[in-house]
This record gives C-alpha cells, structure tokens and sequence, in this order.
C-alpha cells in the first residue's frame, strides 16, 4: 500500500494524466501532491486524528 511520507494516510491513484500516487487527506500539506515510489514510508504510524501541529506536540 502506498502512503504519504508526510501524514502516513493511504494515497490513492491519482487521475490521468498523472496515473501516478497523490496524498488525498485534505489536512495535509502534500494535499493533491504526487507520490513518487523512492519516497520512505512515515517513521511513526499514522495518528488516528491525523497529522499535528508543532503546538501539540
């Protein structure tokens, strides 16, 4: 399964012409972005409320 480097939510298949990977999770910064298959998977599982702020960590 791919998923966003940033958030750690699924990403799905991104429309044509890109036929690529884009994150889909709104609350992200990479947003609508594409996916490219070097980049790392997140190095903490996902949070179930979705990525945080500096001020909550």
């Amino acid at each position: 399964m791919n998923v966003c480097p940033t958030c750690g939510q699924p990403a799905t298949k991104a429309f044509p012409p890109d036929e690529g990977w884009e994150c889909r999770n709104e609350a992200c910064p990479e947003f609508g972005q594409p996916l490219t298959a070097h980049e790392p998977a997140p190095a903490e599982p996902p949070s179930p409320r979705g990525p945080q702020t500096p001020e909550e960590r």
